[in-house]
C-alpha cells in the first residue's frame, strides 16, 4: 500500500529550528530553501533543494555534515462528552527520516571550520522524494 506525503511549513519554523540550534557559541546555521515560503506545503514527487550555511564563531574540527529529512504526523480529537471533562486523544507516527549525503570534496580540508567563515553545503532531494512512502 501507498501512501503520499506532505508537510507544511509554519511561520518561521525553519528560522526558529536553525536559531535554537546555534545558542551557547555554536555554529551560526543558515537553511535556505530554494522558492519557500512560510505556509508552503510539500508532497509526494516535490523537489526540496537548496543549502544549508554554516560560519563558526571559532575554528572547529568536525568530521560530517548531515543534513536529514523528517516527517510525522500528529493528529488529534477532541473528546466533548458532556459526561466527561474535555480531554484530547493524541496519535503521532514518524513517517520519513531521508539523511542527503554530503560529498566528500564539498568538505574543507582539513575538516576546519574557520572562524567566521561561511560554509555552504547543498541539498536536494526531488529524486527521493519521488520514492513511493509506505507506511508499515
Amino acid at each position: 500500500m501507498h501512501y503520499a506525503a506532505s508537510f507544511a511549513s509554519t511561520p518561521g519554523a525553519i528560522g526558529t529550528y536553525a536559531k535554537n540550534m546555534t545558542q551557547s557559541g555554536k555554529p551560526d546555521l543558515d537553511i535556505v530553501i530554494d522558492n519557500h515560503e512560510d505556509g508552503k506545503v510539500y508532497t509526494t514527487f516535490d523537489s526540496i533543494s537548496g543549502n544549508v550555511n554554516i560560519t563558526a564563531p571559532h575554528n572547529s574540527r568536525f568530521d560530517e555534515v548531515r543534513i536529514t529529512f523528517e516527517g510525522s504526523t500528529r493528529t488529534y480529537v477532541e473528546n466533548l462528552s458532556p459526561h466527561s471533562t474535555k480531554c484530547r486523544t493524541t496519535a503521532n507516527h514518524n513517517f520519513l527520516k531521508l539523511t542527503m549525503p554530503t560529498q566528500e570534496s564539498e568538505y574543507p580540508q582539513p575538516r576546519i571550520l574557520e572562524a567566521g567563515r561561511t560554509y555552504t553545503f547543498p541539498f536536494n532531494v526531488s529524486s527521493i522524494l519521488s520514492l513511493p512512502i509506505c507506511s508499515c
